[in-house]
């Protein structure tokens, strides 16, 4: 049984350690207001700052468009290289990803979708990012 265990653990890291390349996601997360993720190990440093505008229509209500809401990243591959983007959830409205140092960093999705009435607390935001290489 030992033996079995440690050749699936041994399968999963093999997999998990694979070099992506062309557009290959590295990862996907989800980031809240204020957090900050690591990805290649330091390779790539990505932060969500703010949700700076929401205009996305809400459940239960018709509207004449989507909408948009703009959530501003700010990706630094080092210290003295950075980026900061305000990337759009409707393409419309703006980019959804922007390109940094050999990597592509996309918004997928913001949480929570509006709801009619409601008023979304800037703290419960949450944005899922890609981060790919180039």
């Amino acid at each position: 049984m030992r033996n079995v265990l440690f050749a699936l653990m041994f399968a999963a890291s093999s997999v998990a350690c694979q070099s992506t390349s062309g557009s290959d996601p590295l990862t996907t997360f989800d980031l809240r207001a204020g957090e900050v993720v690591t990805v290649e190990t330091g390779k790539l440093v990505v932060s969500f700052t703010q949700v700076s505008q929401d205009s996305r229509c809400p459940d239960g209500v018709q509207c004449v468009w989507a909408g948009d809401a703009t959530v501003h990243l700010v990706a630094n591959p080092g210290q003295s290289n950075s980026a900061s983007a305000d990337l759009h959830t409707n393409t419309q409205g703006g980019p959804a990803q922007i390109s940094i140092n050999g990597y592509t960093v996309s918004l997928v999705s913001l949480s929570p979708y509006p709801k009619n009435g409601q008023q979304i607390n800037p703290g419960d935001y949450v944005a899922t990012v890609r981060v790919a290489q180039k």
